[in-house]
């Protein structure tokens, strides 16, 4: 039985960073589902996150300096999220929250302090060029409707990312979190 669950956790736990990949997301909804089933949406919100810039650092500083970049990133969301919420490497540069329970306010609030800390992160021996952060984050996010299949809220968080990219990138876009 332990082997089986370090070996779940595994294959839900995104090696680089240590976070949860895809697949856990999809099972925290799952069970989130499961445990609460007709529970209102309202309060749960899906959060895309994607590093603006971020093929830049790896063409200019190369993959190690990236991979820190990623690390880094995701010590970001873990330390402004409450431990009921759970920060996910879908891949690359691209991140999520699943926040369960939270006002539009707390997550407003959560996401602007992601973006703030994601914007302050350094790396020792590298200065920006021009002088700014050396990477900032584009947010999207959408109500988690869990009435209806994962992939229609990440596709509404994704819509609210892209808008937030179209209008000059490093900030947050609400979508439909009513």
């Amino acid at each position: 039985q332990k082997d089986l669950t370090k070996t779940r956790r595994l294959l839900e736990q995104d090696a680089l960073t240590g976070i949860a990949n895809r697949r856990g997301l999809e099972q925290a909804v799952r069970s989130l589902e499961n445990q609460a089933p007709g529970l209102s949406s309202s309060g749960n919100s899906l959060v895309l996150i994607d590093l603006d810039g971020f093929k830049h650092i790896n063409d200019t500083y190369g993959h190690h300096t990236g991979d820190i970049v990623l690390k880094r990133a995701a010590r970001c969301l873990v330390s402004h999220i409450r431990a009921i919420d759970l920060a996910v490497r879908l891949g690359g540069d691209e991140f999520a929250i699943l926040m369960i329970g939270a006002c539009p306010a707390e997550t407003s609030s959560v996401t602007e302090a992601v973006c703030q800390s994601i914007r302050n992160i350094e790396v020792e021996g590298l200065d920006p060029q021009p002088p700014g952060p050396l990477v900032s984050a584009s947010v999207g996010v959408a109500q988690l409707d869990l009435d209806a299949p994962l992939e229609v809220s990440y596709q509404n968080a994704d819509r609210a990312l892209y808008e937030a990219k179209n209008n000059g990138k490093n900030q947050v876009s609400l979508g439909n979190t009513a």
